[in-house]
């Protein structure tokens, strides 16, 4: 037997806190998983609520852990979100605020689907309040469901099937759904789409697309007023966000703790997830723009041919370097963070007004780091970059870390644990102790979820709908 999912569970534990307080309500559609556990719960679970319950439900959605994902103040949207790591899934509420809308105008009012909706489930697993089956066809057939290429995407063909079929059967009201269409696309169009729908050519449907937005929108003129007032408010309002930037989370910590492994987990998640991020590579040994690479290893080797000569090991914390390495180090600094600065103005701030949460392996703390550069040099040089907004800090003893990287300069590791002991409390990093790829991937993912739905509280685009 199929042990009940903690998403299925949290979901139904928020509608059963709706009905035992009194808050109407209507799930629109894919709410299989409610009485079905071999279905899950979708990206989003869209429901339909009364604006004067709005104030209400955000409080228990609080007290549950989700954070708001606002949409347009202006639409009749609002999204919830909240992490459940072991499913490693976003649930998502998508609420319907006032009833069903297109083209922001509300077509079908909370009350007239409540004054229909109909519950489904069973004694056992108990009811839940959704659509009526004659609501349904009408948002299809006005909303629809395109893909990218403009056709009906399989599973709205499926459930226009199952509708077909009731309606030859005469389970459905069609007077109801007749009158629906008429009123919000006119006469023709509406017997039109209703032979559509009795012939079963639903593809045909797709091709009238933008006759039904303009049938829609003229069918009462202050309509189209109305949706070009959202439509004008709101593009103000995304471009206001674009101002902000989205949140960078970067990864640091000594060679061999897992940086790469764990920012490779983490944005194959957050994509898995519909979330829109991007991961790029900001540390000092590769990936430049400015040719440091090119005279770097030149005079690496150099240096390594004058620490032969003097059978002087360059990597041991304890020993001596010569004023001549330390001003070409201290030279170098500065060229290491103009490298470091054109990378981030060039790949990562344009993402972050783009609404991409950006994921780095290491960051600007590999200037803090650095070898045989004065302290106050190298802090002054990070006082130049932009703070991410979380930093992790990935850990474990040296020992541990040799036996990862076996061929890693002997007596490095212990300088970079005492330099980074001494930079975190600069920092204020999440550390996390990277014991096995899987444990450290889970604790990576529960604080830069927490991190994002934070931050998508006062954003709308870097959740994208599924």
């Amino acid at each position: 037997m199929n042990r009940e999912r903690s998403s299925t569970k949290l979901v139904k534990k928020i509608l059963a806190m709706f009905h035992k307080q009194g808050i109407p309500y209507a799930i629109l559609r894919d709410y299989q998983f409610l009485f079905d556990r071999t279905s899950t719960v979708g990206k989003d679970l869209d429901v339909v609520v009364q604006r004067a319950d709005f104030l209400h439900i955000h409080a228990l959605l609080k007290q549950e852990g989700f954070f708001r994902q606002s949409i347009s103040p202006f639409s009749n949207h609002a999204g919830y979100g909240t992490y459940l790591p072991e499913e490693e899934k976003l649930l998502r509420f998508h609420f319907h605020i006032g009833g069903i809308s297109g083209g922001h105008v509300i077509y079908l009012p909370a009350s007239t689907l409540f004054a229909r909706k109909k519950m489904v489930g069973s004694q056992k697993l108990g009811f839940w309040s959704v659509i009526s089956d004659e609501d349904t066809l009408v948002t299809m057939l006005i909303h629809g469901g395109l893909d990218k290429q403009g056709l009906l995407r399989e599973k709205i063909i499926d459930q226009l099937q199952v509708l077909r079929k009731k309606a030859r059967k005469h389970k459905l009201d069609l007077n109801y759904v007749e009158t629906n269409l008429t009123m919000l696309l006119g006469k023709d169009l509406a017997q039109q789409f209703l032979k559509f729908f009795f012939d079963g050519a639903f593809e045909d449907i797709s091709n009238y697309t933008v006759k039904k937005r303009r049938a829609f929108l003229m069918a009462q003129p202050q309509r189209l007023f109305i949706a070009l007032y959202v439509r004008m408010c709101s593009a103000i309002w995304h471009g206001l966000r674009r101002l902000r930037s989205a949140p960078l989370i970067s990864f640091i910590g000594m060679d061999g703790a897992g940086k790469t492994t764990a920012t490779n987990a983490l944005i194959s998640l957050l994509q898995k997830n519909n979330i829109r991020s991007a991961l790029i590579y900001t540390g000092r040994g590769r990936k430049n723009i400015l040719p440091i690479q090119f005279f770097g290893k030149r005079y690496k080797r150099m240096e390594e041919k004058i620490d032969n000569q003097q059978k002087e090991v360059s990597d041991d914390p304890f020993a001596t370097v010569s004023w001549k390495r330390s001003l070409m180090y201290t030279f170098a600094a500065p060229v290491f963070a103009c490298d470091l600065l054109l990378r981030y103005f060039m790949h990562i701030f344009p993402k972050r007004h783009a609404d991409i949460v950006v994921i780095t392996d290491r960051y600007s703390s590999d200037l803090l780091v650095m070898k045989h550069v004065p302290e106050w040099f190298r802090m002054f040089l990070y006082t130049f970059f932009p703070r991410p907004t979380q930093v992790i800090y990935l850990y474990n003893k040296p020992s541990v870390l040799y036996q990862r990287k076996p061929n890693h300069p002997h007596g490095d590791l212990e300088r970079q644990q005492l330099v980074f002991h001494c930079i975190l409390p600069i920092i204020h990093p999440h550390k996390i102790k990277s014991i096995t790829k899987k444990r450290t991937a889970q604790a990576v993912a529960e604080i830069c979820f927490k991190t994002i739905l934070q931050y998508g509280e006062t954003s709308s685009h870097i959740l994208r709908r599924g």
